[in-house]
């Protein structure tokens, strides 16, 4: 048994059962064990309580004491609210979704767009810069290099002295 169940010890299959007496709760709850005997002894859960769960319980109690059209209603509106967020989630599944398929590849092909347009301008930009060198080699005047090529002095005096 201990193969079949990877366990040590009997004990460690059942659960731990503890009996409370609750006519000998005084109820004043010093901890968060005391806060849990109080509500199941009174039926009630005061708002300072912080034990684990008894928000969720008095939430589940508060619904238990309305009225049957309240319920009713507060049903529908918890039915409404989950299908609302349901809505919600598959809308935004669906953004995706059509943002991986249609949008994607167009931002994909922009960005290879850009990458070709960018290696042409350097290319022409490089192709420029040996042109002002060749012509600064055949000793042309910047002023003459400037009229030839389209860029300014200074700019020709960047490229030959940086």
């Amino acid at each position: 048994q201990k193969e079949l169940y990877k366990l040590e010890s009997p004990k460690d299959i059942f659960a731990t059962y503890y009996l409370l007496k609750l006519n000998n709760f005084d109820n004043i709850a010093k901890d968060r064990l005391d806060e849990w005997i109080y509500f199941l002894k009174n039926s009630e859960i005061k708002d300072d309580f912080k034990a684990k769960g008894l928000a969720q319980a008095k939430e589940k109690m508060r619904i238990d004491e309305l009225g049957e059209q309240e319920k009713v209603a507060y049903a529908n509106y918890i039915k409404a609210e989950k299908i609302r967020l349901s809505e919600i989630d598959t809308a935004i599944e669906d953004g995706k979704d059509l943002a991986k398929k249609e949008l994607l590849p167009l931002i994909l092909e922009a960005n290879v767009k850009i990458a070709e347009e960018q290696k042409l301008k350097e290319e022409a930009q490089s192709a420029l810069k040996a042109t002002v060198f060749q012509l600064h080699k055949l000793n042309m005047p910047t002023a003459q290099i400037a009229d030839i090529t389209g860029i300014s002095k200074d700019e020709i005096e960047r490229i030959l002295f940086n």
